[in-house]
C-alpha cells in the first residue's frame, strides 16, 4: 500500500497565487477591470485549502482527550496568531485606534460585528473564519465519525439562520450578525460549504492511498484544466454582475456562485494538482513558488494597511507611474513579507511547537 505524503509543495505554492489575487482585488486600476473586481476569490480559495489541510492533518489523529484537544489549539495559535498579534498592534498603534477596537481586533471578534471588522487589520475579517473553523473543526470530526458531511454543514448553517434572526430581532446591536448578506459573506456561518469541500476532498484523497493500488499520478493535466475552465467561468459570471458601485458578489447570485458552485471548482483544481503531473503543478512546487507560498501569510496580513501605506508613499515619492508604483508595491510587500517570516513568524512558530509539541 502506497503511504500518503505528508507535504504538499503544489498547495503551498498556490497559497501565493491566492493571496495575489487578494492583491489586485485590492488595487484600484484607473479604467475598468471587471474580473479583478472579484479576484476577493482568493479567500475562498484559502477556505477550502484549510479545510483540506486541517483533516488531512487531523482527522486520522483525532481523539477525545484534553491533551490532542489542547496541542491542536496550541498549533493552530501558534499558525496564525503571533505574526496577527504582531502586525495588529503595529497597526492598531499607528491609527490610534481606541481600546474597543483593540478589544475586537485582539481577540478576533471583529469578524462578528458589521460595524467593526474592517478595523485594525482591515482583512483580519477572513480570520475571524479561519478561528471559527479551528474551534469547530474537532466538534465536526466527531459528527463526521456518525454522519454524513450534509447533517453537520446543515447544522452550521442552522446556527447562522439562529444567530442572524436573533440578533435583527434585538435591533443587531453593532451590526452583530447583522444582515444575512453579511452572515453569508463574512462569517463561517455562511461560508462552511468551503472548509466543508476541502474536508471532503481530503476525504476521498485519503481513500485513495488506502487502496493498494494507489496510482502515482497523471499527466494529462485534465483534470487541473477543467477545474481552472469552471472556475473562469464562474468568475465571469459573477463579474457579469456587478453595477458601477457593487461587486458580483453582493448579488444574491453572486453569493450563491462565490459560496456554493466555485469551492469544487477549486477542489476540482487542487484534485488536479494532487494527481497530475503537469507543468502548472512544477511551477507551483518549484522551491521560489513554495517560499513565497510560506510567507503568503505574512504578505496578507500587510498587503492593506500602515505598512502598504508606507511602501506606497514611497512609490509616489519616486514618481513612478501607475504601473511601476503597484509593481513596486508588490515587490516591495513581498521582499518585507520574506523578511517577517524568516527572521519572526518561523522562528517564533518552531518554539511554539517545540514547545507545546503535537498531538
Amino acid at each position: 500500500m502506497t503511504n500518503p505524503p505528508t507535504y504538499f509543495p503544489q498547495l503551498t505554492g498556490i497559497r501565493a497565487v491566492a493571496a495575489y489575487m487578494v492583491y489586485l482585488f485590492h488595487v484600484t486600476f484607473p479604467i475598468g477591470a471587471v474580473i479583478q473586481r472579484e479576484f476577493h476569490i482568493g479567500v475562498g480559495v484559502f477556505f477550502v485549502l484549510s479545510g483540506f489541510l486541517i483533516y488531512y492533518r487531523y482527522f486520522e489523529s483525532f481523539e477525545h482527550s484534553r491533551r490532542w484537544w489542547v496541542s491542536y489549539f496550541k498549533n493552530r495559535a501558534a499558525r496564525i496568531y503571533p505574526m496577527y498579534l504582531l502586525l495588529s498592534i503595529v497597526t492598531l498603534l499607528s491609527l490610534g485606534a481606541p481600546l474597543r477596537d483593540w478589544l475586537l481586533s485582539l481577540t478576533f471578534a471583529k469578524g462578528f460585528f458589521h460595524d467593526f471588522y474592517f478595523t485594525g487589520i482591515s482583512q483580519g475579517w477572513s480570520l475571524t473564519v479561519e478561528e471559527c473553523f479551528y474551534f469547530s473543526a474537532p466538534l465536526i470530526f466527531l459528527l463526521f465519525r456518525r454522519h454524513k458531511f450534509v447533517l453537520p454543514l446543515l447544522m452550521v448553517y442552522g446556527v447562522g439562520l439562529i444567530l442572524t434572526l436573533s440578533s435583527q430581532a434585538l435591533g443587531s446591536p453593532y451590526g452583530f450578525f447583522g444582515s444575512f448578506r453579511f452572515t453569508l459573506v463574512n462569517t463561517f456561518l455562511g461560508r462552511a460549504f468551503e472548509f466543508f469541500v476541502g474536508m471532503y476532498l481530503a476525504r476521498l484523497y485519503l481513500k485513495r492511498f488506502q487502496r493498494a493500488h494507489a496510482s502515482d499520478g497523471m499527466a494529462s493535466g485534465q483534470l487541473t484544466m477543467l477545474g481552472l475552465l469552471i472556475t473562469a467561468g464562474l468568475v465571469l459570471w459573477m463579474a457579469s454582475l456587478q453595477t458601477p458601485t457593487e461587486l458580483g458578489l453582493n448579488h444574491p447570485v453572486g453569493i450563491f456562485i462565490n459560496n456554493i458552485l466555485l469551492p469544487p471548482a477549486y477542489a476540482l483544481v487542487f484534485w488536479g494538482l494532487l494527481t497530475e503531473r503537469t507543468i502548472f503543478r512544477r511551477f507551483l512546487s518549484s522551491k521560489p513558488m513554495e517560499f513565497l507560498g510560506k510567507s503568503s501569510y505574512v504578505f496578507y496580513l500587510i498587503h492593506v494597511g500602515p505598512i502598504q501605506m508606507w511602501v506606497s508613499q514611497m512609490g509616489v515619492t519616486l514618481g513612478l507611474d501607475f504601473l511601476s508604483h503597484y509593481m513596486f508595491m508588490f515587490g516591495a510587500l513581498n521582499l518585507i513579507a520574506v523578511g517577517l517570516f524568516l527572521w519572526v513568524e518561523e522562528p517564533l512558530n518552531r518554539r511554539i511547537r517545540r514547545t507545546f509539541g503535537r498531538p
